[in-house]
Order: C-alpha cells, then sequence, then structure tokens
C-alpha cells in the first residue's frame, strides 16, 4: 500500500458554480495529487439540481421515481466528467469511476435510497495503485435492481463519506463557509466559528436543519470512524481552519478534554404554514398526514379538535416542500387545506444550557426590544421563533448577540 495520504475531498455545489471556480477546484486536487492519494466526490454544479428538477416538472408536473432518478443523476455525472477532462488537461493522470463500477448498492427507494455497502472498493484501490486521481460523482447508487437511484438533498456529502469508509481516507468536506458555525456567516457575518465539534453536537446542529452537513453523512462516518473537516473550499476562498468533528461525547472530546455545552442559532427562511382541513378525528388518520410529512423536515405541528369530529391540523415546514406534499395529500386523501408562505423560522439549541436563567424571557425581550414580532413560538428543549422572512436578518442577528454567538 502506498506510504501517501489517502484523502477524500467532496466539493459542494457553490464551490463549483462558476467556469471560475471548477478551474481553482481543477488546480487544487492536480497539486494535492502530488503528494497524496486523492479521491474526489463533486455534487452538481451551482444550482444544477434545482435546475433539472424544474425542468423535470415541466415536463412532467408529476415526476417522481426511476425516470426522474436519471435524470436528476446527470448533474453529478457532468461535474464528475467535467472535472474528469479539465485534470487531464492539467496533465493528472484520472481514474472516473461511476457507482455501477464501485458497486454503491443502495436500498429500493427512489429519491430517498440509503446506502447499504459499496460491493467493490477493490476498483477503487485499483485505480489508486496507478498513481490516478478518483472521480466519482456524488447523490446516487444502485438499487438491487441495477436502477439508478438518488440518496436525497445533500446526499453527496453521504456518498463521500460511505466512499471515504471503503477506502479508509479521511475526508475533507469543501463548503462555501469555513466551517460550522453558531449560526450562519452568511446571515451574521460576525458568527462564531466552531473549531472542534463531536460527532453528537454535529448531529445535534443538523437535526435542526444547519445544511451544512447531511445528517445522514455524520451518521454513518460515527459508525465507521470516519474523520471529517469542513472547509471553506479553495474556489470561494481561503480557509482559516474549518472545523474537525471528531469521536467523543457532548461533554469531552477523545482525551477528555471537556466541551462547552453547544449552542446554536438555527435561521431558516422560507418556511410555510400548512393547514389541512377536516381531518377526520379518529385514529389513523393522523398517521396517514404523517407518513407523508415524514420525508421532508418539520418545524412543528398543532392539532385543533374543532367540531362534528373534524380536526385541522397545522404543519410548519420548509416552502419547497410545501408543494409536493400538499399535493400527495390532496391525491390520497383529498381534503381542503391552506398554504401560508412568507415565514422564517430561528431555533436556539441549548437555550438554557448558557450561564444564567429565563432564556424564553430573554428572546422575547430581545425581538421587542428590536421592535420584531414573534408570529408563533415553540418550546421544547430548544426555542423556535417564527417571524415574518422579511425579519430573519435583524432577528438572528439580535438572538445572536443576545446568546453571545459573535466575536467580540
Amino acid at each position: 500500500m502506498s506510504e501517501k495520504k489517502r484523502i477524500l475531498l467532496k466539493f459542494g455545489g457553490e464551490s463549483l458554480a462558476t467556469s471560475e471556480r471548477q478551474n481553482a477546484v481543477a488546480d487544487f486536487i492536480a497539486e494535492l495529487s502530488r503528494g497524496a492519494e486523492v479521491i474526489v466526490v463533486p455534487s452538481a454544479f451551482g444550482e444544477e439540481t434545482d435546475i433539472l428538477l424544474a425542468g423535470a416538472r415541466v415536463l412532467n408536473p408529476k415526476a417522481s421515481g426511476p425516470a426522474l432518478d436519471m435524470y436528476l443523476s446527470t448533474g453529478e455525472i457532468q461535474s464528475a466528467a467535467r472535472l474528469a477532462l479539465m485534470l487531464e488537461h492539467r496533465g493528472v493522470r484520472v481514474a472516473p469511476l461511476n457507482v455501477h463500477q464501485i458497486g454503491m448498492r443502495t436500498t429500493d427507494e427512489h429519491e430517498q435510497a440509503r446506502v447499504k455497502q459499496i460491493l467493490h472498493p477493490e476498483i477503487i484501490e485499483e485505480a489508486l495503485a496507478t498513481g490516478a486521481v478518483v472521480i466519482v460523482p456524488g447523490f446516487q447508487g444502485i438499487n438491487a435492481r441495477h436502477a439508478t437511484v438518488t440518496l436525497g438533498r445533500g446526499g453527496s456529502d453521504l456518498s463521500a463519506v460511505v466512499i471515504a469508509a471503503a477506502a479508509k481516507a479521511e475526508c475533507r468536506l469543501f463548503k462555501d463557509v469555513d466551517g460550522i458555525y453558531a449560526v450562519d456567516p452568511r446571515i451574521v457575518p460576525n458568527a462564531k466559528r466552531f473549531s472542534k465539534l463531536t460527532f453528537e453536537q454535529m448531529l445535534l446542529l443538523a437535526k435542526h436543519g444547519a445544511g451544512v452537513i447531511m445528517d445522514r453523512a455524520v451518521r454513518v462516518a460515527l459508525v465507521h470512524g470516519v474523520a471529517l473537516h469542513v472547509l471553506r473550499s479553495p474556489s470561494v476562498g481561503p480557509s482559516d481552519g474549518g472545523t474537525t468533528i471528531i469521536p467523543g461525547s457532548s461533554e469531552t472530546d477523545v482525551e477528555g478534554v471537556l466541551f462547552q455545552p453547544l449552542v446554536a442559532l438555527i435561521a431558516q427562511g422560507n418556511i410555510s404554514r400548512v393547514a389541512i382541513r377536516d381531518v377526520p378525528d379518529v385514529p389513523g388518520q393522523l398517521a396517514r398526514l404523517d407518513r407523508v410529512f415524514s420525508k421532508i423536515q418539520v418545524f412543528g405541528q398543532t392539532q385543533d379538535p374543532g367540531e362534528c369530529g373534524k380536526a385541522t391540523v397545522v404543519y410548519l415546514v420548509k416552502g419547497k416542500d410545501a408543494e409536493a406534499v400538499t399535493a400527495e395529500i390532496q391525491g390520497k386523501m383529498n381534503l381542503p387545506m391552506e398554504v401560508k408562505t412568507g415565514l422564517a423560522a430561528l431555533t436556539i439549541i441549548n437555550a438554557g444550557q448558557q450561564n444564567g436563567s429565563g432564556a424564553l424571557e430573554r428572546r422575547s425581550q430581545s425581538l421587542a426590544n428590536a421592535g420584531l414580532n414573534i408570529r408563533m413560538s415553540l418550546t421544547k428543549d430548544d426555542i423556535t421563533t417564527f417571524v415574518a422572512e422579511a425579519d430573519l436578518e435583524r432577528a438572528a442577528n439580535t438572538l445572536a448577540v443576545e446568546f453571545d454567538l459573535v466575536e467580540k
């Protein structure tokens, strides 16, 4: 086996959004490959997946299943092939592989398949042994019938971690931000950056919608002991070290060093309120609705028993998901619905873990002092506040200061 370090590089869509960024990535890979064994897993360029999905909906408003997966998978295939061509032009030996060649076996579900195993890791080993840079498209696999399936939003992260585990490689995830922050730095520019997180803490952030890493990818890394390093892509700008995600509990790392309790703010716009009316108030009906919504992130749910045995059930979801789930409910249950858009959600994770109590009051008073109105609130272990989407940036900056999530 080569004594060179083995590194998997995963590049997100924004890292590859323009030809200039693609060239910068190709230059970076070419330079790194001189002293390391390199595997590359690219996402589709920029917003290509959304563009493909919109195009599919034009061709067939109800597009789903095998045809849609085959269509969507072309974004990452094009990205991988383009990078391979650019590296060849730079004199780099390249081994472009597809998921059929390496046997990226998944479950049968289309659009949300789960990876079971890589059947042919030796194909990757053989290519690396020749000195080639291995490039595999992310976001996709093959099921037992050898059909192409996709892995869901953020699926290239999952592809990268699974391949890194099979190849016993370090995994570097290149994004448009320099690691994991206490709050999105694109909204709060002076947000604190975490230099180190445990897998447990990263899963908590991902669960609440921190979209930097797919939660399923973090779980696979945890189970298989894959070292994760999240960095700003060299095509976007310089990195100041990013964030390392390591084993350990939320209290201590593997060397017993005490961690401070994780407090973070997840701010997300484009939230919709989906109210489903005249739901029969009998056992089993809510389960049918929950089954539909289980495929997407739900920020909250309320149920009003109503009158005459008819209930109203309200879900708060991402706007991009609202259309698909409402169409499915109409098709399966034919219930009247009302969708209201224009909300934003701000979730303060572990707000009560900071010194001092009264987190709920601090939230409410700080927003009131800023002249911001709370539209709805959900509290349990964390505090989720819904405001008008137009107020998202001001609300996020106000709460970030109040809960000490910004650099001094």
